[in-house]
Order: structure tokens, then C-alpha cells, then sequence
């Protein structure tokens, strides 16, 4: 069995980074495991009430023929709806230790509504 020949750099596809999600009574607390991606490699988008986090990371050898890789390269997206809408121009976001943590506060008035069924 012969091992195939990758291009230095070369992105081997798509990944899912782990995610969770915090809800806080002003706001959300979102935590995003990115291992090796640097920050100006990520892209956060805001929409009323989603987030998507995009981006890619490339490959920590140069050089090389892989024989094997399990190490994940390439695209990342992960996309959350949330319950309520966003304020855009409070966004706040760090990175550190490969740990993208995103600050997102509720705009005031777009709270849950429950709404009852009738019987």
C-alpha cells in the first residue's frame, strides 16, 4: 500500500470545531475550541439571532509526505440560532490558547415569549 502525496500546506477538507453555549439573562457566552487556527484566520458573522464562526486552519508541517493524518485541517464553519436578538455593535471577542470566546449581549425587549395552546 502506497501513502499519498500531499502538497506542503495542503488542506485536507472541512472540520467541526467543539462549541458551547452559555446563556446569560443579558446575553450569550459562546466558547469555541480552534487548536493551531490563528486569529486572523477566523471570521465572526452576526446576523438578528444567529452567529456563524468560519475560517480555516492549515497545516502545522511543511514538507512532508503524509503517510498519515489525523490531525484536522482544512475549513471550519459552526453556525448557532439563538432565542433572541443579537446586539451587533457589542460583540466582543478574545483569543487565547486556542480558545475563541465570544461575548454577545440580548438587545433589550427580545425576551422568550411561551405561548400557550389552547385545548
Amino acid at each position: 500500500m502506497s501513502a499519498h502525496k500531499l502538497k506542503p500546506g495542503f488542506s485536507i477538507g472541512f472540520w467541526i470545531p467543539a462549541i458551547d453555549l452559555y446563556e446569560m439573562p443579558s446575553g450569550y457566552a459562546v466558547y469555541i475550541e480552534l487548536p493551531g487556527v490563528q486569529p486572523q484566520d477566523v471570521e465572526i458573522l452576526i446576523e438578528q439571532n444567529s452567529i456563524v464562526v468560519k475560517g480555516r486552519k492549515l497545516s502545522p508541517v511543511k514538507g512532508l509526505s503524509a503517510m498519515s493524518m489525523e490531525i484536522e485541517t482544512g475549513f471550519f464553519r459552526r453556525a448557532v440560532d439563538l432565542s433572541c436578538s443579537i446586539d451587533k455593535e457589542t460583540a466582543k471577542a478574545e483569543f487565547e490558547n486556542g480558545l475563541l470566546k465570544i461575548i454577545l449581549q440580548k438587545i433589550s425587549g427580545s425576551k422568550k415569549v411561551v405561548v400557550p395552546i389552547e385545548e
